[in-house]
């Protein structure tokens, strides 16, 4: 809960401050760390359910404006997350979910929108979001991966005149059937999925106007 607190907290400090950049390059890169928070429950049932762990993740977009309002822009965003699993609403320490790790990517292509003589941007777009490792092995969850859509909002901060700071909240949101008609039997019913990631990225400019 302090993990989340912290970061909402930041974005809303950078989003208070932000001021017009005084130029905008053509294509760059943005290295970023991002904090996951998994909205709904991978399983839901009386008396139990299972959820991605909150976790950090680190990730790479890159952005070529097609106009000063306009930009497309290609990014990939990875953590390992564990699996938690609870009943009663008390923490199953010896269950064999929560000792499996997974690691989680988040693609997206985005459409990017940022008014003229303003910071604040806000992007959509489809998104891919694969599972991998012990917890998503592709004989049990034969769906595994999903394609769903990103939506979101941000801002730019001047911290000086050579560095400045993009922070941004997105939600993936996508409907999961991660076994589907495997051999686990179905034990994972379709759910809808929304993926909430607070990001804070350093752009760095490769191509000016």
């Amino acid at each position: 809960m302090k993990h989340v607190s912290t970061s909402v907290a930041l974005l809303a400090l950078v989003a208070l401050t932000a001021r017009p950049a005084e130029g905008q390059w053509k294509f760059g890169i943005t290295p970023s760390f991002a904090s996951y928070f998994p909205m709904a429950k991978l399983v839901d049932s009386v008396g139990y359910t299972e959820k991605q762990a909150n976790a950090p993740m680190l990730g790479l977009r890159a952005t070529y404006w097609v106009g000063r309002e306009i930009a497309l822009e290609v990014g990939t965003t990875v953590t390992n997350s564990k699996i938690v699993s609870e009943a009663s609403g008390q923490l199953l320490s010896g269950s064999v979910t929560n000792k499996e790790s997974g690691t989680l990517i988040f693609s997206s292509l985005r459409l990017v929108f940022k008014p003229a003589r303003s910071n604040f941007f806000g992007f959509l777009g489809p998104s891919l979001i694969l599972r991998r490792g012990d917890a998503w092995p592709v004989a049990t969850f034969p769906d595994r991966d999903n394609i769903g859509a990103v939506i979101g909002l941000g801002a730019r901060s001047e911290v000086t005149s050579s560095l400045s700071l993009w922070v941004s909240a997105e939600a993936h949101i996508y409907s999961a059937d991660f076994d589907g008609s495997g051999p686990s039997g179905r034990y994972y019913s379709r759910t809808t999925q929304s993926d909430v990631l607070v990001t804070i990225g350093v752009p760095i400019g490769i191509l000016n106007r």
